[in-house]
């Protein structure tokens, strides 16, 4: 009977953490906006990609976003969560990577055609572009020499 009890009391409180939302909590996320320049101009086809820095204070989930850049430069964030996709980036302090969207494939034994975007932009531990990512609708624009 005692074990029954157990049980029953651990079920019980079980079923009222999860429906009281317990365990992580939901991220919040800023709309991002911006215009990515290369060499000073407005660059198209370039993945911006942010990536919630592991070391900042306040991010509890890594929700990475991304976006390509149109004609004019402009890209919009998008992300997935829990297999749902929204608009944004979840608040907080990122690395921000960019690279070629559509790197054209190398065959073997050719060299490489020169990269638009230098390769350090286009790894999250070398980038030297970052940003804060606040609530609401905010526009960061990004300059890559």
């Amino acid at each position: 009977m005692t074990r029954t009890l157990a049980s029953l009391s651990t079920a019980l409180a079980l079923v009222a953490c999860v429906s009281a939302g317990c365990g992580k909590p939901e991220p919040k996320f800023g709309q991002v906006t911006g215009v990515v320049k290369l060499r000073g101009k407005p660059t198209k086809d370039l993945l911006v990609r942010f990536l919630p820095d592991p070391g900042a204070e306040g991010i509890e989930i890594s929700v990475a976003s991304s976006g390509i850049t149109d004609d004019q430069g402009r890209y919009s964030l998008q992300y997935a969560y829990q297999g749902k996709p929204g608009e944004g980036a979840v608040i907080g302090r990122h690395r921000v990577c960019i690279e070629e969207a559509n790197r054209p494939h190398t065959p073997q034994g050719q060299a490489p055609p020169p990269r638009k975007v230098p390769e350090a932009y286009s790894n999250p531990g070398m980038t030297p572009l970052s940003a804060e990512v606040a609530p609401g609708e905010q526009e960061l624009n990004f300059e890559i020499q």
